[in-house]
């Protein structure tokens, strides 16, 4: 089972930059990384850049929405995250990985629908895996 290593935003790797120096200097290249939207905007990165930062390893997404600044993982559709401007980068660079929506709710089988149906109008094609 492979390991893989995930932006947090009360960790020492919170931002792209910091997982790729780590990486970098500690031989782990070929290790993939989950780069959360929401963990990047509580640290107050851009999301795309940090996408862009760590496309070459890139392993899964982790998408939910929070106001900025903030470190939450709200319904999309809820908080300040340019999900358009993801999934065109997405789009763009033909990722073929996985996808997860990470939603905490009260009624999450309801916001996990309602935002993989929000994800898939800015033109993000994905399947519901079970």
């Amino acid at each position: 089972m492979p390991v893989i290593l995930e932006n947090h935003p009360q960790g020492l790797l919170a931002s792209a930059a910091d997982i790729t120096r780590f990486l970098d200097a500690e031989g782990y290249a070929g290790m993939p990384v989950i780069y959360d939207v929401a963990n990047a905007v509580a640290i107050g990165e851009d999301p795309v850049e940090g996408l862009r930062a760590l496309w070459p390893r890139l392993g899964i997404v982790h998408l939910s929405d929070s106001p900025k600044g903030q470190w939450r993982h709200d319904p999309i559709g809820s908080g300040e995250i340019d999900f358009a401007a993801i999934a065109a980068l997405l789009r763009q660079r033909a990722y073929e990985g996985r996808i997860v929506l990470e939603i905490l709710s009260d009624q999450p089988l309801k916001d996990i629908d309602e935002g993989a149906a929000i994800l898939k109008r800015q033109g993000l094609a994905f399947s519901l895996a079970g």
